[in-house]
């Protein structure tokens, strides 16, 4: 098998099938010129593509679009349609009774994944009660030996058996054809639904092709029916064998038919061949261009079935879609993705099977009456990749691509892939199936990966670059040890709950098989019934055995015993006339629909996209040069100056902060404004923070907690309450929440990681979140009280320095960006978004900023200053009002790109 010598490549694109015309012809003239019968056949073939045209489009990229009556379209051609009354939409909407999930939702307000669009309807759009019908170009290649054969894909069965997954047999395997798909069988299919994303894969060879695609299919294996539909590429140029019947040789030559002149040409070939006859191909656009399709076969493409309206069968309905035209944009690595939606469906009411596509543009159906099985449904549901080529199975392999060429990568998504895979049954409801499986034929050539645990909507990535050197097995068990490793962490931070609260947006009642969290709790295999609540931010709180939390998989933990409360809590000084915790603080939203039992901590279950976007930690400092010195506060303790402060400028980061340092600090706190800042792309961040640190600057360690808005750690743009610690300047130690082993939580009420609300609005009321950090003296723990309730601590054995005391305090904000401090700047946002100086009500800020000494007693800083390092994208103020015995409010943010920050 192919299997021996093949490895690794690039990831798959969208596919768009080219209608043809195969014709006998010698030199160029008239069409009386041919045999007669292949004559008339070319001609009335020529003649029925050509018919009925109410108007025709010529569009950019060189395709003609002609506008065909409805009723004359070629389907009715089909001796099985003769009296065919056409069903104009589907006598439902598919799309009412879908399963509603935090994915669904995302996907209809996130614009980075974009729908694709037909670049024909740039040129103009077909009259109502015509059809759009790609015309074949003025020249293209003499491909098959009868005309009923073009445009069907060449049987291809074979009876050899197979393995899925190791442990299931199917007569999957198919001869000149290599597949990565993912599959489900054994119920009764109405519908398979899936976005696709959408590339352009190279294909080597004029006569293979790749697809994209999603498929029904019933029937035995070697006389299978199908419904198909996604993208191709595809190109054929093929040298056929003809009978010269001036000079009576046969010699080899590429043969022409101009379907608007109805020319013909040969041109002559040097390559032997040893026979006589045109043989079938496949392919039927022409180009290389990746272009939308539907196919069909009622008996494994022996006899039966076409691309597109290349044959009778595929009723068209829709005057928005031309199938077989191009399909753009196109995805392109680390750009825009780019996707098409496509969805197979029953008409319960006639049988007819519709294609969808983008949700709402129903293209049209194949009547039941083509088939004998599809009458019924479907028997197996597929989702996946498919490249033919007579290259497969001896070496050398073919280069054509599937997918976009690289083999799958959930990582960065640089690889084929489709999301939110659906299928419905008899109920009518679409969901994602209860049993699926991988299935492929060349692991070194075209692989398969199956995202399901750890993940709200599963994800399947595939693709390949068919033929590649060694170095290919070598990258592609590099990603599987990465997988490897990311399923390992999963584990261990993904602890065995008492109790699940999971915040879906729509609560089912469903078997057991649906309400289990796939908690691998060591062997053990039952059914454990947990509770699923409804909520808004889809995320799943799991009650964790406190003394089975992360924090214990630590070196430095193994033996540690918990403490459950701090020895002491610290008085705090308010300012005059204010009650300490006087503002509205914010909530947590899981706390809505339960809460955890006594001896467990709730956890937010990790979601295995998050730990492939990041590994919870923040990026490493790079310290830049820089000239800038802290501004001294010019409103409080001007007799206690310090001269100035050489703060260091750290790579992609920009912060406006209220700092104080040269004293032993063994506390802080502050309430700090909650706000939900714009976040302009992966993988920037916004916080806002009370930091202590201590060390060098290069190498410091720190305990921070604060709230963030971070779509690369959290999956969404929510406000998050965190917390954050590291020994060595995030380089390689220290994490967000538990992401990894450190903080030992013990609060039931408080989970790191989960959404706050509410914001802060302009104009409107201003919430805070309450911060308190601070050092046990007894047991050296640095422990986290969050409006009053003692959240968790990190244990003193953690850090070197910060064991003893830390050296600064540092409040306010900070914007992560490779694109601080360039032109353009970053658009992500931090604080409200408002500048400093738009004061309360508008910009966020900073209350009641405290230190903690050896005094054991909160108070006021003796000596604070101002840093911002981008005082025109984000800045900082320490205000006071008139009154000489008020205290100063910090206020800090900004908009990043702006007209004064461009």
């Amino acid at each position: 098998m192919a299997g021996s010598f093949c490895s690794r490549g690039l990831p798959l694109e969208g596919m768009v099938i080219l209608l043809g015309i195969i014709i006998f012809g010698f030199g160029i003239g008239e069409c009386n010129l041919m045999p007669g019968k292949k004559i008339l056949e070319v001609r009335e073939k020529i003649k029925h593509l050509k018919s009925n045209t109410v108007s025709r489009l010529q569009r950019g990229d060189g395709d003609i679009i002609d506008c065909i009556d409805i009723y004359k379209q070629p389907a009715f051609d089909h001796p099985a349609l003769r009296n065919h009354t056409i069903q104009m939409a589907p006598s439902y909407d598919p799309n009412i009774e879908e399963t509603a999930t935090k994915a669904n939702r995302l996907q209809n307000q996130d614009s980075s994944m974009s729908l694709a669009s037909r670049l024909w309807q740039k040129s103009g759009s077909c009259p109502k009660g015509t059809i759009p019908v790609r015309r074949l170009p003025q020249k293209v290649p003499l491909k098959t030996n009868s005309l009923e054969d073009y445009g069907r894909k060449k049987p291809s069965y074979s009876p050899r058996l197979t393995r899925i997954n190791k442990d299931i047999s199917s007569n999957l395997q198919q001869s000149n054809r290599s597949v990565a798909i993912l599959l489900t069988e054994g119920y009764s299919y109405s519908g398979v639904k899936g976005d696709i994303k959408v590339w352009n894969p190279h294909v080597e060879s004029d006569d293979e092709y790749s697809t994209s695609q999603v498929s029904l299919k019933s029937g035995p294996y070697y006389d299978f029916e199908s419904v198909e539909a996604g993208w191709a590429v595809s190109k054929t140029l093929l040298i056929r064998t003809v009978f010269d019947l001036h000079n009576s040789k046969l010699h080899n030559c590429i043969l022409f038919v101009d379907s608007v002149q109805c020319s013909f040409s040969c041109i002559k070939s040097d390559f032997p061949e040893h026979f006589s006859t045109l043989q079938v191909n496949p392919s039927v656009y022409g180009d290389r261009k990746t272009r939308l399709f539907v196919y069909w076969t009622a008996d494994a493409s022996k006899k039966t079935g076409c691309f597109d309206l290349t044959c009778p069968g595929f009723v068209q309905t829709s005057g928005e879609i031309a199938l077989g035209a191009a399909i753009y944009p196109l995805s392109v690595p680390s750009g825009l993705p780019y996707q098409i939606t496509l969805f197979i469906f029953k008409d319960p009411n006639t049988g007819n099977w519709w294609v969808q596509y983008g949700e709402k543009i129903n293209l049209g159906y194949w009547p039941p009456d083509l088939f004998a099985w599809l009458r019924g449904n479907a028997e197996t549901a597929e989702w996946g990749g498919e490249v033919y080529s007579s290259k497969l199975e001896h070496p050398p392999h073919t280069k054509t691509a599937m997918g976009n060429g690289q083999f799958p990568d959930y990582v960065s998504g640089n690889s084929g892939c489709i999301k939110r895979m659906r299928i419905r049954e008899n109920s009518l409801v679409l969901k994602f199936p209860e049993w699926v499986s991988t299935f492929l034929d060349e692991y070194r050539c075209y692989d398969a990966e199956y995202i399901g645990d750890y993940i709200e909507d599963p994800e399947f990535y595939y693709g390949g670059p068919g033929q590649n050197p060694l170095n290919g097995v070598n990258g592609k068990t590099k990603a599987r040890k990465h997988r490897s490793e990311i399923n390992r962490r999963l584990k261990l931070l993904n602890k065995p709950a008492v109790k699940t609260i999971k915040n879906l947006h729509k609560i089912e009642l469903t078997p057991c098989f649906f309400l289990l969290i796939k908690a691998r709790i060591a062997s053990l295999m039952y059914c454990q019934l947990v509770l699923f609540l409804q909520s808004e931010d889809g995320d799943i709180i799991a009650c964790v055995d406190i003394y089975k939390q992360p924090a214990f998989d630590h070196p430095a933990l193994k033996n540690h015993t918990i403490q459950m409360q701090p020895s002491f809590i610290p008085s705090t000084e308010t300012p005059n006339g204010e009650r300490e915790n006087s503002r509205p603080v914010v909530s947590q939203l899981w706390k809505k629909r339960g809460s955890c039992p006594k001896g467990t901590i709730p956890i937010r279950r990790i979601r295995r996209q998050e730990l492939l976007r990041t590994n919870g930690r923040k990026s490493p400092e790079h310290l830049k040069g820089t000239n800038k010195t802290a501004t001294q506060d010019r409103f409080m303790h001007l007799n206690n100056t310090k001269g100035p402060i050489h703060y260091p400028t750290p790579e992609n980061r920009s912060t406006a902060i209220l700092l104080t340092y040269g004293y032993n600090y063994v506390g802080a706190s502050a309430e700090i404004n909650v706000w939900n800042p714009r976040v302009e792309r992966l993988p920037e961040f916004t916080t806002a923070q009370i930091w202590l640190k201590s060390g060098a600057v290069n190498n410091f360690e720190s305990v921070e907690a604060g709230w963030t808005v971070h779509p690369a750690e959290y999956s969404d743009a929510r406000t998050r309450f965190f917390v954050y610690w590291t020994v060595d300047g995030y380089k390689k130690t220290g994490c967000f929440d538990l992401t990894c082993y450190g903080f030992v939580q013990t609060s039931t009420e408080i989970a790191l990681g989960g959404a706050v609300e509410p914001g802060s609005s302009s104009f409107q009321q201003q919430y805070v979140l309450p911060i308190n950090i601070f050092m046990d003296p007894t047991t050296t723990n640095w422990w986290l009280v969050c409006q009053n309730i003692a959240v968790g601590y990190w244990p003193g054995s953690l850090f070197s320095s910060l064991k003893h005391s830390a050296t600064s305090v540092e409040w306010g904000g900070q914007v992560y960006s490779v694109n601080v401090r360039k032109t353009p700047h970053t658009k992500t946002a931090m604080g409200s978004g408002y500048d400093a100086d738009e004061l309360y009500g508008f910009a966020c800020f900073i209350g009641q900023p405290r230190i903690l000494d050896y005094s054991k007693s909160y108070k006021y800083p003796t000596f604070v200053a101002v840093w911002q390092d981008e005082y025109n994208c984000y800045s900082a103020i320490n205000y006071k009002a008139g009154n000489a015995n008020d205290e100063a409010t910090f206020f800090f943010g900004g908009p990043g790109q702006s007209y004064r920050c461009p």
